[in-house]
């Protein structure tokens, strides 16, 4: 990814150039790190769930007491 890119840095340097391909490049890693976040949150389940606001439904627990009313978990 480094020579494309320094090539398009360098050979306007060096009187050659690049047209329009130069402002395709540099229009494409300017998107680079908005579609790597996006590519995270449709790929990553929790973070899928977190964004699209999906709620799982949590399951309520209950402690068991002995004989006395005290917890077992104490």
């Amino acid at each position: 990814m480094y020579i494309p890119v320094g090539s398009l840095i360098f050979l306007p340097l060096l009187g050659i150039e690049l047209g329009v391909n130069a402002n395709k490049a540099g229009a494409l890693l300017g998107l680079y790190p908005a579609l790597d976040a996006l590519i995270a949150i449709i790929l990553i389940k929790d973070f899928r769930k977190f964004v699209m606001c999906k709620k799982q439904h949590e399951k309520v627990g209950t402690t068991n007491t002995n004989s006395t009313g005290n917890s077992v978990f104490a």
